[in-house]
């Protein structure tokens, strides 16, 4: 998470991706914005990978819509109480 002046970091999450699910960037882009979702407060993100911010821009429909091959991430995610929305991901 980035300080919104002075744009240093100041909260970060790291860890390693869900062992059921394969090593790809896709893969890990989507569990990493479902893991921030859990530990964040409502927040500005950002990432690299058009896909997961198109997925999260879209909403829960598309996110668990059954051709969506991450669709099992955002569920699992979604379940848990500690889920929360995010404000924007860009």
């Amino acid at each position: 998470m980035l300080d919104p002046v002075s744009w240093k970091t100041v909260a970060s999450v790291r860890g390693p991706g869900w062992s059921s699910m394969p090593r790809t960037s896709p893969v890990m882009e989507h569990v990493s914005i479902a893991a921030a979702l859990q530990v964040f407060e409502p927040v500005d993100m950002y990432s690299d990978h058009l896909n997961a911010v198109k997925a999260h821009v879209r909403g829960a429909t598309a996110m668990l819509h059954h051709k969506n091959p991450h669709a099992g991430i955002w569920k699992s995610a979604m379940l848990l109480p500690s889920f929360r929305k995010l404000a924007t991901v860009h």
